[in-house]
């Protein structure tokens, strides 16, 4: 089948959203859908003008699909198949690809002047970035987008942060120079894209378009937040473009900007020279055109046809990220899910089946409470690698509804909230298991009734593993729980008992001294003596139970210890050599000395005076160089409450943050977890203030989400807590690891004996799930992993493939079956 695209020269339209909206519109069904491909292949072939062809009655019919369709389906492998065949065709027509990018590229910057007469409204629509990957060959062409735009950083940025006229942004034209209306935006401390009249650095501009005042274009901080989402702060914007008349060469990052106003405006792309991958941010006009084009001709019988998964991530090589359709609401008889919901959601994974073999396991590992991009590591080099590679097996990092970019409602709001149980996402990864189909496996049975699957986690997604495989072992074969915490626990004021045992020299010691002195100037009626103490480490201001928190951050970095460089954090190790030291570490405290003296003296530790005093004067400093730190970082501009206190905090509801307002919910709901002082037995000298309470740490419960009532933990400890046990589940703790306490290689629980059918492994000297992290194959680190690691990984190994084993043996497979 063949199409006039050959001596087309595919003059760029607007809006790549159009082809993947009328694509979608195809495929699902809607009879208008071949008219309007005809009608758009029609303009396209008599030459008709990118502005003639925007200005289509379809175009923006088309916009208007958008918010009710975008988000029903996944369509991403369709619409690479026919990128595929329109550069197959393009090849065999003698057409260099190469060549071929390079002149669209160009064109795209801005060559092709686009007239902006009218924007449209798409009320709460998020923002989305459009990414091309490209090659010599046809089949290295790959389209995709991601809708929520949280990884805007890292590689991305590198190739474009050095260039001033390579940074992405846009100008306008109104006839001034280039120099007055370029619009720039470059990662600082605080992000901002604005539209230019006068450059004030760092890149905050204004204009009075037509004397209606100042606007000003603002994007979130992206060094901060990850995400870029371009917003106007007038919804009468649109209507003063539409008096000012100008023209728009390009935009950069943004699909939707803060939902008020959608210009139809030609985009471009970074660097267009750089060869086999390029990243295009939204310059789609020439791929709308040529495919909308070449595909007339290929959709009549288009609707026959699945639709899988849409990858969000195009790379050369590396891991895709794919969507697949699980129920919002598993539970339709659970009261506590009330209104109930029959709706959908694309939940996220990856996967790499470079090591598949016929017969090999699937082996997930269980995100847990962040993004699943965080995850990757594990399954380019760590664990996850490790073990699809000595079973033939296919890794997955499976990302937790809620997270990432895996939401099953439109905001956080707490009445949104109630499908965020654990119970509803260890259903999601059941969900998963029954019905997966890996993009290029479609051949295979992958799901759990033909396939063992294997699923692994760290902390809570280690005790998610350990649960997934207990309630659901028809589908899961085996779980490995890394540090899994099993047992829900309320007031975990253990979280400090690994640091009071294992810190180096006397840190422990002296921080529970220091500690009890803070407490008896902090629970005094002096006043005077609080107010100097607050001073002292930076911090008046601050009620005495968010001071008492915020000095607490020290002795709590233990769990970020890591023997992977890349993962190790200096900020316990710093504390404990501080408290420790002899000397006066930091000279900005030597003038403290008269006063911690008195309050040594005063409170219990007279005797001691000569011994604590530098100890305290670095107790102080190491505070007072952290706060500092902070002020230039993320508490830039706030004030000390601002940035330490847990009260008052901002009830933000948007998909576009982070993780913590839904690990709160969790906690809050199902499983608790405050890290107290207060619960630390009376004969015991606590690490951290006994101020630190349960009511104080769940201030951001009844202020957030009004829960007054404890965590259901017995939601989750009905599945074992710390007896937890079941066969093919292996236990892998560290012996430092401050959540070793909430598992079942607790101090004080009887020992177990290790099995292949239930391993039992403690890593000596090991801190949080260390034996999911593997060296970057690039690492010229040397001795590592640690022994102790390396044997743990090599036993991970062992036993998984003797589980493996009995699958076989169970489904009478044998060696030349497979």
């Amino acid at each position: 089948m063949t199409s006039n695209i050959r001596n087309n020269p595919c003059p760029p339209i607007l809006n790549i959203r159009d082809f993947v909206i009328e694509y979608l519109h195809v495929f699902l069904n809607h009879p208008a859908a071949m008219g309007d491909w005809r009608l758009l292949a029609r303009s396209i072939s008599v030459g008709a003008t990118a502005e003639e062809i925007s200005s289509l009655e379809i175009v923006s019919a088309l916009i208007r699909l958008w918010q009710r369709q975008i988000n029903i389906g996944p369509f991403q492998k369709w619409v690479n198949k026919a990128l595929v065949m329109l550069f197959e065709d393009l090849a065999a027509s003698a057409v260099d690809l190469e060549e071929y990018m390079r002149r669209e590229a160009i064109r795209s910057r801005g060559h092709e002047r686009v007239r902006l007469h009218s924007g449209i409204r798409l009320p709460e629509f998020g923002p989305a970035l459009v990414i091309l990957a490209f090659g010599k060959e046809a089949h290295h062409w790959e389209f995709s987008w991601d809708p929520c735009v949280e990884e805007l950083s890292g590689e991305f940025w590198a190739g474009i942060r050095e260039s001033r006229l390579e940074v992405p942004g846009a100008w306008i034209d109104d006839d001034r120079t280039e120099q007055d209306t370029r619009l720039g935006c470059r990662m600082m401390g605080e992000l901002r894209v604005c539209l230019l009249d006068r450059i004030e650095y760092p890149w905050t501009a204004h204009q009075d378009v037509c004397g209606e005042g100042m606007q000003t274009w603002s994007a979130y901080d992206l060094c901060k937040k990850k995400v870029l989402e371009l917003s106007i702060w007038s919804s009468n914007m649109v209507d003063m473009f539409d008096m000012a008349d100008i023209q728009i060469d390009f935009m950069c990052l943004i699909l939707s900007i803060g939902g008020s106003f959608w210009p139809r405006v030609q985009l471009a792309q970074n660097n267009p020279h750089q060869h086999h991958q390029l990243t295009i941010v939204m310059a789609r006009g020439w791929f709308a055109s040529c495919a909308a084009a070449y595909l007339v001709a290929f959709t009549a019988g288009a609707s026959a046809y699945g639709i899988p998964a849409v990858s969000a991530r195009a790379k050369d090589s590396g891991p895709k990220a794919v969507n697949i359709s699980v129920p919002v609401d598993h539970f339709h008889n659970d009261t506590i899910y009330e209104p109930h919901s029959d709706k959908k959601f694309p939940l996220r994974y990856w996967f790499d089946a470079q090591y598949y073999r016929k017969g090999g396991p699937v082996i997930i590992l269980a995100a847990g409470e962040t993004s699943g991009e965080g995850r990757i590591p594990f399954l380019e080099h760590g664990i996850l690698q490790m073990l699809a590679n000595a079973t033939g097996g296919i890794g997955v990092i499976l990302e937790h509804r809620y997270y990432g970019t895996s939401f099953p409602v439109p905001d956080l709001k707490t009445e949104n909230m109630r499908f965020l149980t654990t119970e509803q996402a260890l259903a999601d990864t059941a969900y998963f298991a029954e019905n997966v189909k890996f993009p290029g496996l479609e051949e295979h049975n992958l799901t759990a009734h033909n396939t063992p699957y294997i699923i692994y986690g760290g902390s809570y997604a280690g005790a998610f593993a350990a649960f997934a495989r207990k309630i659901y072992p028809d589908l899961f074969w085996g779980g490995i729980s890394s540090s899994g915490v099993t047992a829900a626990v309320i007031d975990y004021w253990e979280y400090f008992e690994a640091a009071r045992l294992f810190a180096p020299g006397d840190c422990a010691k002296v921080t529970q001294k220091l500690t009890r002195v803070i407490d008896d100037i902090l629970l005094s009626k002096d006043k005077e003596q609080k107010k100097q103490l607050k001073i002292a480490f930076g911090l008046l201001g601050l009620q005495d139970d968010d001071f008492a928190s915020a000095i607490s951050r020290g002795i709590g970095g233990l769990q970020s210890n890591n023997w992977d460089p890349s993962e190790d954090s200096p900020d316990f190790g710093l504390y404990c050599a501080s408290v420790s030291s002899d000397d006066i570490l930091f000279a900005s405290t030597r003038h403290l000395t008269p006063y911690v003296k008195k309050w040594l003296s005063s409170h219990g530790h007279k005797s001691e005076t000569k011994y604590l005093t530098n100890r305290f004067l670095n107790y102080i400093g190491y505070i007072r160089s952290s706060v500092e730190s902070d002020k230039s970082g993320g508490c830039q501009g706030k004030t000390v409450n601002e940035c330490y206190s847990i009260r008052g905090s901002i009830n933000e509801t948007s998909l576009n943050q982070g993780s913590g307002r839904q690990w709160t919910y969790q906690t809050c709901t199902q499983w608790g977890y405050w890290q107290t002082g207060s619960g630390v037995p009376k004969g015991q000298l606590p690490m951290v203030s006994r101020l630190i309470d349960v009511e104080y740490s769940t201030i951001p419960c009844r202020e957030e989400f009004n829960i007054t009532t404890p965590p259901n933990v017995e939601s989750i400890n009905k599945l074992g807590g710390f007896n937890f046990s079941f066969p093919r589940v292996a236990i892998i703790d560290g012996e430092y690891d401050p959540w070793r306490a909430a598992t079942p290689h607790k101090i004080g629980l009887p020992p177990r004996k290790s099995t292949v059918s239930e391993p039992y492994i403690l890593i000596p000297y090991g801190v949080h799930h260390w034996d999911e992290n593997g060296l970057d194959p690039d690492s010229t680190e040397i001795g590592l992993p640690p022994p102790a690691v390396a044997k743990a990984q090599q036993d991970i190994v062992d036993f998984t493939k003797a589980w493996l084993e009995e699958w076989d043996k169970k489904k009478g497979k044998t060696a030349q079956d497979l």
